[in-house]
């Protein structure tokens, strides 16, 4: 079936719905790309996804903050364990466009 582009134009169609359907079918590292979405979404500037972060995780988070940064950012992040709390420090240069 075609779709002509006024009715395409036209149609209620909720990307954001579209994409998140999608992405629960994509995977990245044993995650779905939309679980690394929720995890970024959660560590990165709102106002700009590109910029450097820096957040903090305890151990069970740590490997979907990971690739929820190599991921949509492109860069490998520095890991810091501060041992006497047991909590990591994740810190990006941002956004690495080669």
């Amino acid at each position: 079936m075609l779709i002509n582009r006024d009715e395409f134009l036209n149609a209620n169609l909720d990307v954001n719905a579209l994409q998140n359907e999608a992405e629960k079918k994509l995977f990245y590292r044993g995650y779905s790309v939309a679980d690394l979405r929720r995890v970024f979404n959660s560590i990165s500037d709102p106002n700009d996804w590109k910029k450097p972060l820096v957040c903090t995780c305890k151990g069970e988070t740590l490997s979907a903050v990971i690739y929820s940064i190599v991921y949509f950012l492109g860069d490998s992040p520095s890991i810091h364990l501060d041992m006497d709390k047991m909590v990591y420090t994740v810190s990006s240069k941002g956004y690495q466009a080669y």
